[in-house]
């Protein structure tokens, strides 16, 4: 173990300072980009993700959604645009992007027009899971209910601990592993310590990070203290192979 991973998260700031050498943009890109996220696109201009012109609080705005899953680009279509009239929801394609493709593409828009924002749709079959874990962790109920169902969370295992997969693609590479998805982290956990005597002595959990506050973190360690891998999940997993299997 290397830091006490999230002992100090806050949803709030961080930390009060910054260090002196904190994580390079670049950098913070290359660990989002196992998060897929599932993004609007106009199919006559390829699969960059594509603004919807949607109410948020009440002002029309250019919106770029970000869906975390499958069934959470239902959950957009069900809850934000059928509700709203919204014409090009029986024409509407999704496609998958990385989220540091997808914040690439988009943040240079954001900044040219001040009427564009970005919403992110979390995965409800981790919502409930984000929610019941806010609440552990000290949140009041109102606020954890409201933080699960607005954003994306992050799962890591707390206290950090190190991964280094004996096959397949990550084979060789220690990490320490985080997800989108809560039975990926609790299920490496659970071999973790049913295969090793040392971490069966310790009292492992498992937290919940709101995405903003996790890539705040990020934008705030050391370069040298961080080699977080975030572990995308089964579901996006499922898509991409079957993506993959189509080329």
């Amino acid at each position: 173990m290397r830091f006490p991973l999230f002992s100090l998260f806050s949803f709030g700031l961080l930390f009060s300072g910054s260090p002196v050498e904190s994580i390079p943009l670049e950098k913070i890109s290359e660990k989002l980009d196992s998060v897929i996220v599932y993004s609007p696109v106009d199919p006559s201009t390829g699969s960059a993700p594509s603004p919807i012109s949607s109410k948020l609080k009440g002002e029309v705005r250019s919106v770029y959604f970000a869906a975390f899953s499958p069934s959470a680009i239902q959950n957009l279509i069900d809850d934000q645009l059928k509700p709203q009239g919204n014409k090009l929801v029986k024409n509407l394609k999704f496609a998958p992007i990385s989220l540091a493709k997808f914040d690439k593409i988009v943040q240079p828009r954001l900044t040219e027009d001040s009427n564009a924002r970005v919403v992110y749709i979390p995965d409800p079959s981790q919502s409930k899971i984000a929610e019941s874990l806010y609440i552990k962790q000290g949140i009041k109920k109102s606020s954890a209910s409201s933080i699960a169902s607005s954003l994306p969370a992050i799962f890591c295992p707390k206290p950090a601990l190190e991964a280094t997969p004996n096959s397949g693609p990550l084979k060789g590479q220690t990490f320490i592993p985080c997800s989108t998805d809560h039975a990926t982290i609790k299920n490496l956990v659970d071999i973790g310590i049913s295969s090793s005597t040392n971490l069966a002595k310790k009292d492992y959990s498992i937290e919940a990070i709101p995405l903003p506050s996790f890539v705040k973190f990020l934008a705030s360690s050391p370069e040298s203290d961080i080699s977080i891998r975030i572990l995308p999940s089964p579901a996006n997993i499922k898509v991409i192979n079957k993506l993959k299997s189509m080329q």
